[in-house]
């Protein structure tokens, strides 16, 4: 339930990503660290709710909606009891949560830190929601990245460039916090 996610981490770029997971270790801003390089400690690149088997997470844009038709996600970097099966994608219409229309379908990706993407139509709003569910055989639903990708035109590029704001700009890559696409 959404009144469960009410921790957060407030991104460099002023965003809010919010879990109901509070375990430091897996952390939510582990989606935006651009790091999927496991040595060590496989968890301290990736996320995943450890209260239920489905894992819940919320961007908040902080400079208002933007359209969004585009999330790409790295697969957990462990393919053993904690891997990501499927993605659903909601949008927040002002009142309430209602999932994206026509979301694709990736090909499962049951190989550690693969990347996958989901597109849909055109949404414009300043909140979105994943729900990750585990893969056959997962108790939880893990992820090691997770980004949104925007149309320039909802971005004041001047602002995109300054230091004070930090969006990735590049649109090809699978890390960073919101892509720019050109329209």
């Amino acid at each position: 339930a959404d009144t469960d996610v009410t921790y957060y981490n407030v991104l460099r770029n002023g965003d809010k990503v919010y879990s109901s997971e509070t375990d430091a270790g897996l952390n939510v801003d582990h989606l935006f660290d651009n790091d999927s390089n496991v040595s060590g400690d496989i968890w301290s690149t990736a996320w995943y709710d450890s209260d239920g088997s489905n894992s819940v997470a919320i961007y908040e844009f902080s400079q208002g909606p933007k359209n969004i038709t585009k999330m790409s996600f790295k697969q957990s970097p462990v393919i053993q009891t904690a891997y990501t099966g499927s993605v659903s994608i909601y949008y927040h219409n002002g009142t309430s949560f209602v999932a994206v229309s026509n979301p694709s379908t990736p090909t499962s990706q049951n190989v550690a830190s693969s990347p996958f993407v989901i597109t849909f139509d055109s949404v414009v709003s300043d909140k979105f929601k994943i729900v990750a569910q585990p893969a056959a055989g997962a108790t939880y639903a893990a992820l090691q990245e997770w980004s949104l990708y925007a149309s320039q035109q909802n971005f004041n590029i001047e602002a995109v460039n300054s230091a004070t704001i930090s969006y990735d700009a590049n649109a090809g890559g699978l890390s960073g916090n919101v892509c720019l696409s050109q329209t």
